[in-house]
């Protein structure tokens, strides 16, 4: 789950819609429950395509290719293209590698370690009305995972998978907020994943506030998560710190 959790966190810190090329961004999140902290690079090139870029006028097109690293470790590529502004089509190629037995497993009876490759592919649509704003997003990716004689935990998703074989995960979101002041916003967020031929479901909630200070942006949320998988489910705090290096394209 922490990386789509990363990558959500990321999705709250909204940013100015101005032109830009090659700029650079640092997150560090945490939550407490279940626990799991992240710190990601990222280097990205942004190019605008078509029409005006203006923030009262979001009727142009870009496209976006970079790279992240950090975590567990993991390495990953993506590239975005929006048509148009508020709508982003992503695709991205990742892979981690995992040293450390999960906390959220009994490493003795599942395969904590090994590494694991994850292919993705999003829509998101971005949408607004005054100071109000809301993201939605659908996910689609495929887990491969090496050949074990136990099954494979998959910490990022809250679930244990058959390993030696690729799993098809879907994945719902939802992002609904206020932009209050240029410094303050508050928000929530509900996610919910699942895992169809194996009938297993997990959803994360999060009501959120974000503070920006000193050019960083500084979030703390409420969260409650819960799977089908050994009927876990918890409460939780989560902390978000994020700054940006230069100026992207983009409404988020």
């Amino acid at each position: 789950m922490m990386n789509k959790f990363t990558f959500f966190i990321i999705s709250l810190f909204f940013t100015q819609v101005v032109f830009a090329d090659l700029n650079y961004k640092v997150d560090f999140n945490m939550r407490s429950q279940p626990f799991g902290t992240n710190i990601v690079g990222t280097a990205q090139y942004d190019h605008s395509l078509w029409g005006e870029v203006d923030k009262s006028k979001p009727l142009y097109g870009y496209a976006r290719a970079g790279v992240k690293a950090g975590g567990s470790p993991t390495v990953a590529g993506f590239i975005q293209v929006a048509p148009i502004a508020p709508l982003i089509l992503e695709v991205s190629k990742s892979k981690t590698y995992r040293f450390l037995d999960s906390k959220e497993f009994n490493c003795s009876t599942y395969e904590c370690k090994k590494s694991v490759d994850r292919l993705d592919f999003t829509t998101r649509l971005v949408f607004g009305y005054k100071n109000f704003f809301g993201t939605t997003a659908i996910n689609f990716r495929d887990v491969k995972t090496a050949a074990q004689p136990k099954l494979m935990a998959l910490e990022f998703e809250y679930f244990s998978v058959p390993s030696g074989r690729t799993h098809s995960l879907v994945s719902k979101s939802l992002v609904l907020g206020q932009k209050y002041s240029e410094t303050l916003t508050f928000g929530l967020l509900y996610e919910h994943t699942e895992i169809a031929n194996l009938l297993k479901r997990a959803e994360f909630s999060m009501g959120f506030v974000r503070v920006k200070y000193y050019d960083i942006d500084w979030l703390i949320g409420a969260s409650h998560y819960s799977s089908n998988e050994r009927d876990m489910e918890g409460n939780g705090i989560v902390i978000g710190v994020s700054k940006s290096f230069g100026e992207t394209l983009g409404l988020m």
